[in-house]
């Protein structure tokens, strides 16, 4: 009995002991089952049948881990329109309270030269550069160069098959971070220093249960450079580089896209 009470006490019971418990305590005398209690052995059964099942379960689930690689903002975004109000009443307020100070020490003399000459204004020649890029305009995803203002990530869809992150399946000591950045090196062609990648922290930023097995996602961001190719004889088919509200159009898990939407 007291042997019974440690095995229900331990937080992960061998179920080969328990197994062995309870056959040792029913076959040694008739009369085992009735001292220890029809409750008691009901509950060494199903305790021994939950441990063979749970190291089960154990010994066939695979883990993963896969990198999300994304490039951030190149320029501000562009503000919504309640906030340029904001800040349009905000300048009207202040200016009130300003004090007029002499043209000479606001005027800019490079400016007053030019005006003075007839001649336009370097202000006026200038132009802000578009927020459009050709890719935008095309439709092309393969490229960094698109939806400058917001963060884009990367995809690779497999020959034949379908659109995901980068990842691998984790060996044996093999941490999380560890396996994202393998993740990462075998998707290109080369390794030259053509772009510098940055793995946030060690911790993965989430993760998600397949039926294959759980899939632990770690954040990385292109600090700078250009992706080189895809490697040439690998897994890989194509590449795409796509934006937050662009998810749904190549991932069709429903678990997976509702963490990429908590996630991102």
């Amino acid at each position: 009995m007291h042997a019974y009470r440690r095995l229900l006490s331990h937080p992960a019971p061998n179920p080969g002991v328990l197994t062995s418990l309870f056959e040792s305590i029913t076959t040694s005398s008739p009369h085992a089952t009735t001292s220890l209690g029809q409750g008691a052995a009901q509950q060494l059964t199903q305790l021994s049948s939950f441990s063979s099942s749970s190291a089960a379960t154990a010994s066939t689930s695979s883990l993963y881990s896969a990198c999300v690689f994304e490039r951030l903002p190149l320029v501000m975004p562009t503000p919504p329109q309640w906030e340029l109000d904001y800040a349009t009443w905000q300048e009207t307020l202040m200016a009130r309270r300003l004090k007029a100070v002499p043209k000479e020490f606001t005027d800019d003399k490079r400016v007053v030269d030019e005006q003075a000459s007839g001649g336009p204004s370097s202000e006026s020649r200038w132009q802000p550069a578009p927020l459009e890029t050709a890719a935008d305009r095309s439709g092309d995803r393969k490229t960094t160069r698109r939806r400058l203002d917001q963060r884009i990530f990367m995809l690779i869809k497999k020959k034949n098959g379908s659109w995901e992150f980068p990842h691998v399946e984790l060996q044996q000591g093999e941490n999380t971070r560890t396996g994202a950045e393998r993740a990462l090196k075998e998707v290109f062609s080369e390794e030259d220093g053509s772009f510098q990648p940055y793995f946030v922290g060690n911790a993965p930023a989430g993760h998600v249960a397949l039926t294959n097995g759980t899939t632990f996602f770690h954040r990385c961001q292109l600090i700078q450079g250009t992706p080189p190719a895809l490697a040439s004889g690998g897994q890989w088919g194509e590449i795409a580089w796509a934006a937050k509200d662009e998810m749904g159009e190549y991932i069709t898990d429903k678990n997976t896209l509702e963490l990429l939407h908590k996630m991102l």
